[in-house]
């Protein structure tokens, strides 16, 4: 990260952390005032009902705060609206006894050093302004939990229109990529070669070819695509290959039709599907293994995490190349479309290359 974006992130940060607080005060602040009637005395404005507006509404603040932390945790976790409902309302309860708790009991010491301050925790009974904090503390979850659910719709709208600007800025750069010429070559003489053999084979690669084209140089395309429709693309990108490749190409599938509806960047798949053909045909002549893989993952700290994997015959070749090139440019698109939620990783055991994504959302 340059120092640019180490500024920005700070920056951003601070925002945060001052809105909060505004926020907090702002949103104690009636509180504290309607507490000051609560206190029974005319005086609203004497020394005891101020203690006991400014005890109540510090340790509401502070009970508050620490609810924030609840909430960033539970953020990270996919859970049902009803259950936030019964969170909302089971914690804000607990929050209230909690500071009526410490208010009174704070207060009980200090009167045993100065009796003076015995109205302050005597005046109003336990649990008598329970319900008003209860109600002030759900009110405060409701508005906390709307706003930072609108932070992150707005962060990730703009992740996604930075992400499409990015494709959009590297378009022609991209097409050069995606296009590699070799195929486009030999898929146009295979298909002509296939016309005097099996017209009706060649009329479906040639629509097939049509649908790649397509999909590779639409300008409206999003920048993540449904998995299902990712997958579609490479199955006919694998089938073109078979013209070129034939028995030599064992390709094989295992998919959790499940998972189909999640989204990807577009054209992440085809570049490991890509990378696979390229390396593990071009390294022999002998017929090689091609596997695509989509799963699930559970575990207990990931507990919506899947996968998909792409393997081949070979081995890995340290040196520097176009396919190192573009599995760091996908690294680079999955890190803003996903930021920390993914693993992009390439090993080779017992000449197997295995490439896999594994997504925690």
């Amino acid at each position: 990260m340059t120092n640019k974006e180490n500024l920005a992130a700070t920056a951003t940060i601070y925002n945060k952390r001052l809105r909060f607080w505004l926020f907090q005060l702002c949103g104690w602040l009636p509180i504290a005032i309607l507490l000051l009637p609560f206190f029974g005395e005319d005086h609203f404005l004497s020394v005891n009902p101020l203690l006991f507006s400014f005890s109540v509404t510090a340790f509401a603040i502070g009970t508050s705060t620490a609810i924030r932390f609840l909430y960033q945790y539970l953020n990270t976790k996919s859970l049902k609206s009803s259950l936030w409902v019964l969170l909302i309302i089971s914690v804000s309860l607990l929050s209230a006894l909690l500071v009526d708790g410490l208010h009174h009991t704070v207060w009980f010491f200090i009167a045993k050093l100065n009796n003076q301050y015995t109205p302050i925790y005597q005046n109003q009974p336990f649990l008598a302004i329970t319900g008003l904090l209860w109600f002030a503390y759900i009110l405060w979850s409701s508005l906390y939990l709307a706003i930072t659910k609108q932070d992150k719709l707005n962060n990730l709208l703009m992740k996604q229109q930075q992400l499409e600007l990015l494709i959009k800025e590297n378009k022609i750069k991209g097409l050069l990529e995606q296009l590699n010429p070799h195929f486009m070559f030999n898929t146009i003489n295979n298909i002509r070669a296939l016309i005097l053999q099996d017209t009706d084979r060649a009329r479906d690669m040639l629509l097939s070819f049509a649908d790649i084209m397509r999909y590779q140089i639409n300008s409206h395309d999003n920048a993540l695509v449904p998995l299902e429709e990712e997958l579609n693309f490479v199955l006919e990108f694998i089938e073109l290959n078979r013209l070129q490749l034939g028995k030599r190409l064992k390709f094989s599938q295992r998919i959790d039709s499940t998972l189909l509806n999640n989204v990807i960047p577009r054209m992440a798949l085809q570049l490991l599907v890509e990378n696979a053909i390229k390396h593990g045909f071009n390294q022999s002549a002998k017929p090689a293994m091609l596997q695509i893989t989509i799963k699930t993952e559970y575990t207990k700290d990931k507990p919506q995490a899947w996968s998909i994997s792409v393997k081949n015959d070979g081995v890995l070749n340290n040196e520097k190349s176009n396919s190192g090139i573009g599995l760091q440019n996908l690294d680079a698109r999955l890190k803003l479309s996903f930021e920390h939620n993914y693993e992009l990783t390439l090993i080779e055991e017992n000449e197997v290359v295995e490439c896999k994504i594994l997504f925690n959302y």
